[in-house]
């Protein structure tokens, strides 16, 4: 893997990956820090409340975890040219935004936004 190709994987997969270390470090560091601070209520309204914490936690990884599956799914497919994205400037899939004032179309791969939405429509080298 080139450095060109370094950068829309990052791009891609930092959201995901920030979102499962973040839920794990909560997880693991900071709530066994609250637990052991907060002795003075009830023992049975304390587990409870820690294990729905902990499962919602478990949620959040899990979640991001199948989040950043299916973005290094788009990659590896705009990687291997199989991409049906709109982008005009690498193929790449392209997210719809809507802002108060315009809507617009972002590349998920290099960024590249255009005004309005853009169509999907698939990108194939002549050869």
């Amino acid at each position: 893997m080139t450095i060109q190709g370094i950068g829309p994987l990052i791009r891609l997969l930092l959201a995901p990956v920030t979102m499962s270390v973040g839920g794990l470090l909560l997880d693991k560091w900071l709530l066994p820090r609250l637990a052991s601070a907060n002795r003075v209520a009830s023992l049975q309204v304390e587990a409870a409340f820690w294990d729905i914490c902990h499962w919602g936690i478990l949620c959040l990884v899990s979640l991001s975890a199948i989040w950043g599956l299916y973005r290094l799914w788009l990659y590896i497919h705009w990687r291997s040219g199989n991409s049906d994205g709109g982008c005009p400037s690498c193929g790449g899939p392209m997210q719809h935004l809507q802002e108060p004032h315009a809507m617009y179309s972002e590349c998920m791969i290099c960024g590249a936004r255009k005004n309005g939405w853009v169509t999907e429509h698939r990108h194939k080298a002549s050869v």
